[in-house]
């Protein structure tokens, strides 16, 4: 299990306190220490990333992560905290975890995980005589949007095999963390963004959502998809779907989560990355593929989304 992450064994033969913390070596990554602010047990062994966190600047336009650790702990292990500024995605291995949060008890099993909202009090802690979990701590920007979809879908306890494509996407993301990669925050920050989008579709109030989406609004998708660099107006959108222009919007709203414009422009921006990353066109020449004719143009609307120039992400991304 993250074989490919660069890990530090941190082992204790007798619980680890805040009584006793100072007796104990314990190395820490800069910033992660304020996550052992409150009242804890650390009753096993952990291995735990290292690598020091993105710089402010881009912590404020990123997801990035504060600490990664894969613990195996023991009966005596738990930890109890509130207003911490980040993110916990947990994920069970072996044994059971019990979490509480909001007014809830949760049991953790094998193939089961939560994320929560460490802002607020929180108590975890072993339900047996071993936990092995793994415990992701992350921030950013997009955070608090991407949160507020699981919490109001009451979607904060999850379930994943722990051999599926969750599992290996949590490892690429570490192997990202504790390695020296160009473009490196920027890879993280699409990794996580992945790995959250992968648990919302795959949560059982997604798919309920899917099988309602109205029959004329999926044509309608499959529509711009394929004609999206035609310069689709809303009044082409609503003549073709049959759909009023303020009743487009709302289904646009309710079952794709943006406008019909906003969606557009994600689809220009998605198959430019992909052009760039797989063939050789110039810019100009994918620019005009994707609808955006003004290559300047272009190049500052593909920087305003993805990051980077055109050109760097060809350089970073390129198959």
């Amino acid at each position: 299990m993250f074989d490919n992450a660069h890990l530090q064994l941190n082992t204790s033969d007798t619980p680890i306190t805040p009584s006793n913390l100072f007796h104990h070596y314990i190395e820490l990554p800069d910033g992660s220490s304020s996550l052992f602010n409150g009242s804890f047990c650390l009753d096993g062994y952990s291995y735990r990333a290292l690598f020091a966190p993105c710089s402010d600047q881009n912590a404020k336009n990123l997801f990035f992560i504060r600490t990664f650790v894969y613990m195996h702990s023991r009966e005596k292990y738990y930890t109890k905290r509130t207003n911490e500024s980040s993110y916990l995605l947990s994920f069970t291995y072996e044994g059971k975890g019990v979490l509480e949060y909001e007014k809830k008890t949760y049991t953790l099993k094998k193939g089961e995980g939560f994320l929560i909202d460490c802002r607020k009090p929180h108590y975890y802690k072993s339900g047996a005589s071993r936990w092995t979990h793994a415990d992701l701590h992350f921030n950013g920007y997009l955070s608090d949007d991407f949160f507020e979809l699981f919490a109001k879908n009451d979607y904060l306890k999850f379930q994943q095999p722990t051999d599926g494509n969750f599992q290996t996407q949590l490892e690429e993301l570490v192997e990202l963390y504790t390695g020296l990669t160009p473009y490196r925050e920027l890879l993280i920050s699409q990794k996580i963004n992945s790995l959250l989008t992968l648990l919302l579709t795959s949560a059982p109030f997604y798919k309920k959502s899917v099988s309602r989406v109205p029959e004329n609004l999926v044509y309608l998708l499959t529509y711009i998809q394929n004609y999206y660099h035609k310069h689709l107006t809303l009044d082409n959108l609503s003549d073709f779907s049959g759909i009023s222009k303020p009743h487009l919007i709302r289904l646009f709203r309710k079952y794709v989560g943006c406008t019909p414009r906003e969606y557009i422009l994600r689809l220009q921006i998605e198959n430019a990355k992909q052009l760039l990353e797989s063939t050789a066109l110039t810019i100009k020449q994918i620019g005009i593929m994707v609808g955006i004719e003004d290559a300047n143009y272009f190049s500052r609307f593909f920087k305003s989304r993805a990051g980077l120039s055109p050109q760097d992400w060809r350089t970073a991304h390129r198959v």
